[in-house]
């Protein structure tokens, strides 16, 4: 995490020694961005520190291409969690209240609304998936996209277009779709569940890498090219955790 910090620092810095006013939030996002990217590093690779370790850096430089989507970042983070479930245990009932809360406040955003529908998914899947959760997570499911439509509502007539990606957009686009093709792979993890300390389960974690990258693909297909700078974090994880696999394969 000490490079991650210089990153932000770094970058924070500079943009003060060049004259910005917005240093501040700059440096802000580096570390924000740096630290979803380190979270969702250690869902998609939980045997492997190394490949959080490579996308938390890579999470705060990206901010030099753009800003990342913190909200939907934080959303995939939560998906991945329903899906791969870490712990062992499937959601509580308190759990259940903070994803139908995380999917009202991700209703309030156009550019949010594929993080939504990506963590609507996760929660049924947790019901179809090995060690499945019981019927109740079909009807929070539900409860997650209904309550992302009232708090749409609010919206008004919602000022949408579809962007063209830059150059350096589709550069990050790219190395994303590499990174998340070579993790696809899912080897049986030999990690284990932070409360039960059973193995986790292959198919989950092989699930929650696929949601993971449709949810990536879906802010490109839904905004274009500021869709790909949102994902940033998520596109980082991607590329940590493949090259953390190229790493260990040379060993």
């Amino acid at each position: 995490m000490a490079v991650t910090v210089a990153a932000a620092v770094l970058i924070g810095g500079g943009s003060l020694l060049a004259g910005s006013d917005d240093w501040l939030t700059l440096g802000f996002r580096a570390a924000a961005g740096a630290f979803l990217a380190w979270a969702l590093g250690r869902e998609l690779d939980p045997d492997d520190a190394l490949s959080a370790g490579i996308a938390a850096p890579l999470g705060a430089l990206g901010v030099l291409v753009g800003p990342p989507d913190l909200a939907s970042a934080a959303g995939a983070l939560m998906a991945l969690r329903v899906v791969i479930r870490p712990t062992g245990h499937r959601p509580t009932i308190v759990d259940e209240v903070v994803l139908v809360g995380l999917g009202a406040f991700l209703g309030l955003r156009i550019g949010t609304w594929p993080a939504l529908l990506g963590l609507a998914i996760a929660v049924a899947w947790d019901g179809l998936l090995p060690r499945r959760a019981g019927r109740r997570t079909y009807a929070v499911s539900l409860l997650v996209i209904v309550a992302g439509m009232l708090t749409a509502l609010g919206l008004g007539e919602p000022d949408w277009g579809w962007i063209g990606p830059t150059v350096g957009e589709l550069v990050v686009l790219a190395f994303g779709v590499v990174g998340a093709v070579v993790a696809y792979s899912t080897e049986h993890p030999a990690s284990v569940g932070d409360l039960t300390g059973e193995p986790l389960n292959r198919q989950r974690l092989h699930m929650g890498r696929i949601l993971g990258a449709g949810m990536a693909l879906a802010a490109f297909a839904w905004l274009g090219g500021p869709g790909i700078v949102g994902a940033i974090p998520l596109w980082a994880a991607f590329v940590g955790t493949a090259a953390s696999r190229f790493r260990s394969e040379e060993r």
